[in-house]
């Protein structure tokens, strides 16, 4: 059959409820203050077990196998890298420097870090969280090597830099390609097809939409001053005070607005382009996420935090993952019987607690 002729969708289904995740929530805090926090390992496993467990597809749940134990002794095989970076290293620069240059060196030594450790922090956050995944009790597996995601990144990540952000679309498209290729459902390969042509148009659209969106802003606040200014000459000061700093944080809410719009917009242009070029079995996903709900979503989650002072996180967590998740499903059904499960794969945690110190973050759902 020919993938245009594909009519039947099958679709994901969340029902997680905030309540629910909140009774979570509370005993991982109760337990993460009575230990000092250490349980917060095992409450970072917690929330994601109930996440996943919570995701349906074909009337069949996705599982989290992973523990906080594991978690824990990869923390502390990386305690010592965390001890050098956010102990020594700006003891040594600010004992030897003046602030400024230390904090420039301090920031400097970061990024360099980072740019040279992502590979193994990506690689190993992504082959945990994964291997530790399951559906109808088959283990998701990452086969990708080191080595060869070593060549893309580093060689992509230099383009990117060196063209100014502009080879953005072709860097993702590789990275999503290396990730996708090697993911497997049982013995079931993933696929990704995307190219950086085929992606550039939004990437373009949507940094010249910012440029614009930063430009307006800015000439906003100038016409706002040159006019506070000019009528400064013959009315109250006080009141061209007042004016000026209403006008200016008006334009501000306005400004920070229309780059949660644009954040909305190019989020779900994203994930629909995305999903339709992820494939299993040769058969496509979709994503019919659309930047209005995304929006209102981000604006109710970020009004519900403030409000609660992050008392009510849990119902925002499931209210950003039902809209992501309940917007996705396969054009048409798998073959279950052609999927043949493998034992689980393993590997180390430290890459997923590397991920979390320096907040990069990977797996098929990325809590």
């Amino acid at each position: 059959m020919e993938e245009s002729q594909v009519t039947e969708q099958t679709p994901f289904r969340f029902d997680g409820s905030g309540k629910e995740l909140f009774g979570v929530y509370i005993v991982n805090l109760i337990l993460t203050l009575a230990t000092a926090g250490i349980y917060f390992f095992w409450a970072k496993t917690n929330i994601r077990r109930y996440l996943y467990q919570h995701v349906e597809f074909m009337k069949d749940r996705f599982d989290y196998h992973g523990t906080g134990l594991e978690l824990f002794i990869a923390f502390l095989k990386l305690l010592p890298i965390l001890v050098i970076f956010f102990g020594l290293l700006p003891y040594l620069y600010f004992a030897n420097f003046s602030p400024e240059i230390a904090n420039l060196f301090y920031i400097l030594t970061i990024y360099a870090f980072l740019f040279v450790a992502y590979p193994f922090i990506a690689i190993g956050s992504y082959r945990y969280r994964v291997s530790r995944s399951s559906w109808r009790n088959i283990r998701f597996t990452f086969t990708g090597k080191f080595g060869d995601f070593c060549r893309i990144y580093y060689l992509n990540m230099f383009l990117v830099l060196v063209t100014m952000g502009i080879y953005y679309p072709w860097y993702i498209c590789k990275i999503k390609t290396f990730f996708w290729q090697n993911t497997r459902l049982g013995n079931e390969s993933f696929n990704f097809d995307a190219e950086g042509d085929n992606f550039v148009g939004i990437y373009l659209s949507t940094l010249g939409v910012a440029i614009g969106i930063y430009v307006g802003y800015l000439l906003i606040i100038v016409l706002i001053t040159v006019l506070s200014t000019l009528g400064g000459l013959n009315d109250d000061k006080d009141s061209i005070v007042i004016a000026l700093v209403i006008g200016i944080a008006v334009s501000t809410l306005l400004f920070l607005f229309g780059y949660m719009w644009l954040w909305s917009w190019y989020a779900a242009r994203s994930a629909r382009f995305f999903w339709k070029h992820t494939l299993v079995q040769g058969k496509r996903f979709q994503s019919t996420l659309k930047t209005k709900p995304l929006l209102k979503i981000s604006l109710l989650s970020l009004l519900i935090t403030v409000v609660t002072l992050g008392i009510a996180l849990p119902w925002v967590l499931v209210m950003n993952y039902r809209i992501i998740i309940s917007n996705l499903c396969l054009n048409g059904s798998l073959e279950l019987d052609s999927i043949k499960g493998k034992s689980a794969q393993d590997s180390s945690a430290l890459g997923d607690d590397m991920g979390s110190a320096f907040d990069v973050g990977g797996g098929l759902f990325d809590i």
